[in-house]
């Protein structure tokens, strides 16, 4: 048995007893696919069949709804809680899905089918799906990534935007362009220094005089000398 399908009916007008052995609704009013078919998660013989009703159905009061096989065949029946549908073109709609539970003896008795190619979903389900569904990634949730400019790579300061390959070679590249630039910076310190001594070969001695006049042991001397020198170079970085 496949059920496959809802009907709603407004009942001709008035509430009725019905006793299951109805082969139609008193007065059908509109037919559709099924949105889902579920087993109740905490009830195992109850079926859940829920339809979602399209904006431009209306016009009438819900007070009886069905479900039906495939072949069309009226599976189950029952009174509904009294809904009033605007009339298409009425400035109020209504974004509804109606729920049928089927109770069953033998659930694995019913096979339950949707067909993707005729379901329709409501607004609000398609909302909600394509909310989670575009929503941005972060350590945390999985989502959506933003690609940062080659400027926003190289300059480094955002955690909201994943690197690509383009940006982290431009962010390496400049990387490489600044230690370059720095690297010639101390070279050319590291030459005047050297121009320094070369055209003052007393600079040792001089030292050696200034540490003398200041009453420096001269077993120190040479571990002085060489830390002032190293001053002067680091000074001059």
């Amino acid at each position: 048995m496949d059920i496959t399908q809802m009907v709603l009916g407004d009942a001709a007008g008035a509430w009725y007893e019905t006793t299951g052995s109805e082969a139609a609704l008193k007065n059908e009013r509109w037919r559709g696919a099924l949105l889902s078919i579920s087993l109740a998660p905490n009830l195992p013989n109850r079926i859940v069949c829920d339809a979602p009703i399209p904006v431009g159905v209306g016009g009438f009061t819900i007070r009886e709804f069905g479900l039906l096989s495939a072949t069309g065949i009226l599976m189950a029946i029952g009174m509904h809680q009294v809904i009033e549908l605007p009339a298409p073109g009425d400035p109020t709609t209504l974004d509804i899905v109606i729920r049928g539970l089927l109770d069953v003896v033998n659930a694995a008795a019913v096979n339950m089918v949707v067909d993707p190619y005729i379901v329709t979903a409501t607004r609000s389900y398609v909302d909600d799906a394509l909310s989670a569904h575009n929503r941005l990634a972060t350590e945390e949730v999985v989502g959506h990534i933003q690609l940062p400019t080659a400027a926003e790579s190289i300059a480094g300061l955002l955690n909201s935007k994943a690197v690509h390959p383009a940006g982290l070679a431009a962010a390496v590249s400049n990387a490489i362009s600044a230690l370059s630039a720095q690297t010639a910076d101390a070279m050319e310190a590291l030459a005047a220094l050297q121009a320094a001594i070369a055209a003052n070969p007393d600079l040792v001695t001089a030292f050696t005089a200034l540490l003398a006049d200041h009453n420096v042991s001269p077993t120190a001397h040479m571990d002085i000398r060489a830390s002032l020198i190293g001053r002067y170079f680091y000074a001059q970085l």
